[in-house]
């Protein structure tokens, strides 16, 4: 393989690949309550990131869609391939999961996504696409197809619900019945 950059020696390269892939150091980015009504919490940088800087991976799990199919309430499985995903969601600590997308359901004016995300030799991250001011909250999209989703699981949800109250009422009803003979 030709790791060499033109009007680069080997080394030369080898340092500029590897500044590519260099990320923010974790403490310099924490978790807070999000700008985003509903979203509950969000990352935020303390320090200034400058634009197209790799902001961090996202970490978790990797498994298959197959593992997280029935899994509607986890919001932290990022798409890989048509068989694998990464699952965030049993990984607290993976600090990428907290990054919000300010075009979802609930949008704030003046909020937009200063974020997005990469892939880089088959892992993800959160890159800046704008300069970022310490105190921000960094914002990535999700896709359309994120939004789908939620939004299906969302009514796959609320009809969940509803049956179990229609089941509740008939149940009521039959004992209320029951105890009349």
């Amino acid at each position: 393989m030709n790791w060499l950059i033109d009007g680069m020696d080997r080394h030369q390269s080898l340092s500029f690949l590897h500044l590519l892939i260099m990320t923010i150091k974790p403490q310099y980015l924490e978790i807070k309550t999000s700008q985003l009504p509903g979203a509950g919490l969000g990352l935020f940088t303390r320090v200034f990131i400058p634009s197209g800087s790799l902001v961090i991976e996202y970490k978790g799990v990797v498994t298959t869609w197959e593992a997280v199919r029935d899994q509607i309430h986890n919001d932290y499985i990022y798409y890989l391939s048509s068989r694998h995903v990464i699952d965030a969601g049993p990984t607290p600590k993976a600090l990428a999961r907290y990054a919000n997308d300010a075009k979802g359901i609930k949008q704030v004016p003046g909020i937009n996504n200063n974020c997005i995300f990469k892939k880089l030799n088959g892992r993800i991250y959160i890159k800046a696409r704008v300069d970022i001011l310490p105190g921000s909250e960094l914002f990535v999209s999700y896709g359309k197809q994120y939004w789908d989703t939620a939004r299906n699981n969302a009514e796959i949800e609320k009809r969940r619900k509803e049956e179990e109250v229609r089941e509740a009422a008939r149940r009521q009803v039959e004992e209320e019945e029951k105890d009349k003979h």
